[in-house]
């Protein structure tokens, strides 16, 4: 996992555009250099009571993630 190690990730997670993007229960989502190093780039929290175990989707270039009660697109 990333970040504190203190939740276990159950999400798969996704390839896109050259990014590993990985979810943590807890809403925290990291985007990684999808490279040997697996450089993070970002790290990003959505806030939601419910929790994040689904695993993210892509489609026609927006990321979708799905907590207990709600479905959210990133998108640019």
């Amino acid at each position: 996992g990333f970040g504190n190690r203190s939740s276990q990730e159950y999400a798969t997670p996704v390839l896109a555009d050259g990014k590993i993007y990985v979810v943590a229960p807890a809403g925290e989502f990291y985007v990684v250099n999808a490279t040997p190093e697996m450089e993070l780039r970002q790290t990003n929290k959505l806030t939601d009571d419910t929790g994040f175990s689904a695993s993210p989707a892509v489609s026609d270039g927006k990321l979708y993630v799905r907590s207990g009660g709600t479905l959210y697109c990133i998108a640019r």
